[in-house]
């Protein structure tokens, strides 16, 4: 007969006693909350310090203090809790009841003009809801597998595990960056601008080998120059001031940083098929949720 997992043998009454303390950092409040006995929430914690062999709570002069054990599991355990909740009721979905935290990791190029609009728009459909943006990294993909991400935003397609749900979002055109009074501007096409040195933003574990730029120049079978390539968009715009570079790259870049001496003008005529996909990340088994759902919708809203 097999063994039965820690998972399968733990009550998720426990579980639900452990997202409240949590909260309360005190076992007489978290009686109140949970509608028992105060001697009844000290044996639950000792059945769950018993499960997952750890304190998970010690006592100071203020209260109940987390270990470090029981602050990561309490990083995704109540919108778990939240999810599983909502699956099991009857009660339609509703995102103004949603409690706990939002993790999402974005790319920081995509991260720096979207970031600001999705907290908004989250926090206004979910005035209770916490958010967190990380930056997307080697260990994004392991944290939306695990539950430590609930979502990810990055350009489309990366090569992931297949239990990671890939969702477009949208599509965004490219403009061309570069100091106001270029010579380029004289005479656009595709061949004066390879003529020029080029910059390239990196983006880890999208980018860093080869640029959509420079793929599909190379499809053009063009010959170019990038003499800049860097994860830090700011520093492109400043070497564009004082220099001969040319920054293919989203257009809108300037609307939220106008930058004295920098200028975007439309790709030449001959090049106008440079874009790129945005797409949604999540665990596959989510796609059907109505959270996830209205997170999606959010998002293509926000990044439209």
């Amino acid at each position: 007969m097999a063994k039965k997992s820690n998972f399968q043998q733990l009550d998720l009454n426990l579980l639900r006693t452990l997202v409240v303390l949590f909260k309360e950092k005190n076992t007489r409040r978290a009686a109140e909350v949970l509608f028992t006995t105060q001697p009844s929430v000290s044996r639950s914690l000792a059945k769950l310090r018993h499960h997952f062999k750890d304190e998970l709570f010690t006592r100071t002069q203020y209260g109940l203090a987390p270990t470090d054990r029981c602050i990561e599991i309490n990083r995704t355990l109540p919108l778990l809790m939240q999810t599983l909740e909502q699956t099991l009721s009857d009660t339609e979905f509703e995102p103004s009841e949603l409690t706990g935290t939002l993790r999402i990791a974005t790319n920081h190029f995509l991260g720096d003009r979207y970031n600001s609009k999705l907290f908004l728009a989250i926090t206004e459909a979910s005035p209770k809801l916490t958010v967190e943006f990380e930056n997307w990294n080697s260990d994004t993909a392991l944290k939306l597998l695990n539950g430590q991400l609930q979502a990810g935003i990055n350009y489309f397609p990366i090569e992931l595990s297949k239990e990671i749900f890939q969702r477009k979002l949208m599509s965004e055109s490219f403009s061309l960056y570069m100091r106001s009074g270029h010579p380029y501007l004289s005479s656009p096409s595709l061949k004066t601008m390879v003529s020029y040195p080029l910059a390239t933003v990196l983006v880890p574990d999208w980018n860093l080998k080869q640029s959509m730029t420079e793929k599909l120049l190379l499809d053009h079978d063009v010959e170019c120059q990038f003499k800049l390539r860097s994860e830090n968009i700011n520093s492109i715009f400043q070497s564009l001031k004082d220099s001969d570079l040319i920054f293919p790259a989203a257009h809108q870049l300037l609307d939220n940083r106008p930058l004295e001496g920098v200028i975007s003008v439309g790709l030449p005529d001959d090049f106008k098929n440079l874009e790129m996909d945005i797409s949604l990340y999540m665990h596959v088994k989510h796609r059907q949720s109505p959270y996830y759902q209205w997170l999606a919708s959010i998002m293509q809203n926000c990044l439209s």
